[in-house]
């Protein structure tokens, strides 16, 4: 994650590196942390004890402060930032929202019901924070136990309070990132059903190219997309 004048890169519970140019980079010692995210001037990243974050302005002093709830891990845990603020979220049994201006204090915020709720059919795999063009994206996929048929779900928030659940017009989209770019920026997705890549710029409205590439399947790819 780049921010200020410096990258900062993490692994869940291992070594955290930070780098001025890209090419050498140093460990910040005595220091395990996992999901980093650079806003409002400091990073802000999920303790290894899923119970702490810890935040920093210049990448090698870092103070830190409780979480109201208990991440799970890597891949089920989630940071974002946008509009002024980070949100933060887990698929464990503490499935809630936080949200914090500086890092320090987090406040829970309530989830629709839909997504708190524990469906012992399913299994959830992973859970996603993202925001771009005054949107914030919440997204996750929800797969039964046998594996077949998973379906990804679409939450839209303006504020990170009130959340309205998508039915994009293009099919079941896996993956949906933003890039920054030219006017704002774009939403991309793959359509599992029609083998498309599929852009928007508000989350509403989806237009999908022909003939894209094979992507690795439902939930099967989650790389990043960037402009270049």
């Amino acid at each position: 994650e780049f921010g200020g004048t410096r990258w900062i890169a993490t692994a869940w519970d291992g070594p955290v590196m930070s780098s001025t140019d890209g090419v050498a980079w140093s460990p910040i010692t005595n220091l395990r942390l996992g999901q980093i995210s650079y806003g409002n001037g400091r990073w802000v990243v999920i303790g290894s004890d899923r119970r702490t974050f810890f935040r920093s302005a210049d990448g090698s002093t870092w103070l830190e402060a409780p979480s109201p709830i208990v991440f799970q891990g890597w891949a089920d845990s989630t940071l974002a930032f946008g509009d002024g603020q980070w949100l933060a979220a887990s698929l464990g049994s503490d499935r809630e929202l936080i949200a914090s201006t500086d890092g320090e204090t987090w406040t829970v915020r309530p989830l629709p019901d839909e997504v708190r709720r524990v469906n012992p059919d399913n299994r959830l795999l992973y859970l996603s924070l993202a925001y771009g063009t005054g949107n914030w994206l919440l997204q996750y996929p929800s797969c039964p136990t046998s594996g077949v048929g998973c379906t990804n779900l679409l939450w839209k928030s303006k504020d990170g309070h009130t959340w309205e659940k998508l039915i994009p017009n293009v099919g079941s989209l896996d993956s949906v990132q933003f890039a920054p770019g030219p006017e704002g920026g774009l939403w991309f997705g793959y359509d599992v059903t029609g083998s498309r890549i599929c852009v928007s710029k508000d989350l509403d409205h989806w237009e999908c190219s022909a003939g894209a590439p094979e992507v690795g399947g439902p939930f099967g790819s989650r790389g990043p997309i960037v402009r270049v």
